[in-house]
């Protein structure tokens, strides 16, 4: 799924699957499974009515903010097997923008702190790049705030406020520029706040800093310490802190003293991993990221949704695999200011409330539904709702 490819026949393990996006095939005898990718799954576009042999399977490793109707946790159960950031998914993709291990230890981009020092004339302490200007959490509402009372470089389309220097024509297109990132090495600290606050919910934004050897203010996962080299020796995290001034006195502080701020760069000064979790997940994980001699985490998702079907097809007895909310679900929106999402958000995702329950009931009656239907049964729940409240 998801090549454009008319079909292939794939070996995983001992077993054999064909895989196809061709639609033609969901009438086929044959058909055991189909995936679906969460960003673009559509209601009143499902493979219905579902024969029982029929798994579903979801892979879906990107915000919730771009479909949250997988964050009501009535949907879940209704798939079969999993691939989301969710560490409690049956393949966990939580590490997914993590390349290596030894991309965390290594000194490519190592800029020791004295010579971070010697820059600050040209620098600001913080730097800010992000080129997603509207997020449930109001990032830039959050970092406007922090700019009152710390200097902060900002490269991207957002706040903008410092130009890249000329060969790197825009923030966004250098990211995954070298040189990009040695300028970024010279900030000894990074805001690395994610769109969306989810649990495992960890982008680029958390390993970019601590790959380049800056210093993470981190916001997004609850849980963000479970992964990061050292624990909690590895960021600064924005809920510890009341609020923008808070943090902000607390970042002068360690820039203030080099010994405690060097303390969160154990990865890089003594080349130091202590986190267990972190070193075995990424010891185990069969799939690679760009990575030519290993499968990506698409293919390793089809091969376990081939080898699962085969269990059950030869097992003696039914077997059956259920996804639960834990595999996916996130809480309503919140702002890091006000500490209750923006209304624009906070409609969404309401909306995506009633759509999930429609869905469910869809999906229990089984049947297929046109797209006039399904918009009049969603307005109509959401005018009923809209009235009760």
């Amino acid at each position: 799924p998801f090549t454009k490819q008319a079909g292939h026949s794939k070996a995983c393990g001992s077993r054999r699957c064909f895989f196809t996006e061709d639609r033609v095939f969901f009438n086929h005898t044959n058909l055991q499974a189909v995936i679906f990718y969460g960003s673009e799954l559509e209601i009143g576009d499902l493979p219905l009515p579902r024969k029982e042999n029929h798994d579903w399977a979801l892979l879906h490793e990107e915000s919730p903010k771009n479909n949250f109707v997988f964050c009501m946790p009535n949907i879940l159960p209704w798939f079969n097997h999993t691939a989301t950031f969710r560490r409690s998914s049956d393949l966990p993709l939580t590490l997914q923008y993590l390349n290596d291990i030894a991309d965390l230890t290594s000194k490519e981009f190592f800029v020791e702190t004295a010579s971070k020092e010697t820059v600050k004339t040209n620098l600001s302490l913080v730097a800010y790049v992000q080129s997603d200007c509207n997020t449930p959490i109001e990032r830039d509402a959050f970092v406007s705030e922090l700019m009152k009372y710390i200097n902060v470089d900002s490269y991207g389309k957002c706040i903008h406020n410092k130009d890249l220097p000329k060969e790197l024509s825009s923030a966004m297109e250098a990211m995954d520029n070298k040189h990009f990132w040695r300028l970024l090495a010279n900030y000894k600290f990074h805001i690395a706040i994610e769109n969306y606050a989810c649990e495992d919910y960890i982008t680029e934004k958390l390993w970019r800093p601590l790959i380049v050897g800056s210093v993470p203010i981190y916001f997004g996962s609850p849980s963000v310490v479970d992964w990061l080299p050292n624990n909690a020796d590895s960021a600064i995290l924005v809920s510890n802190y009341s609020g923008p001034e808070d943090l902000a006195k607390a970042i002068k502080k360690i820039d203030g003293n080099n010994k405690l701020y060097e303390s969160f760069l154990g990865h890089k000064l003594h080349q130091r991993i202590s986190n267990k979790a972190l070193l075995n997940t990424m010891k185990k994980r069969r799939w690679g990221v760009n990575d030519a001699k290993r499968p990506s985490f698409v293919e390793e998702f089809e091969c376990l949704v081939c080898s699962r079907v085969w269990k059950r097809l030869e097992s003696p007895r039914r077997v059956n695999f259920v996804a639960n909310a834990s595999h996916y679900s996130c809480d309503p929106p919140q702002s890091m200011l006000k500490k209750q999402s923006r209304g624009f958000w906070r409609e969404l995702y309401r909306q995506a409330k009633t759509e999930a329950q429609v869905l469910e009931d869809i999906l229990q009656a089984n049947v297929a539904v046109d797209e006039q239907y399904l918009q009049n049964k969603i307005l109509s729940s959401l005018h009923s709702s809209s009235r009760s409240n």
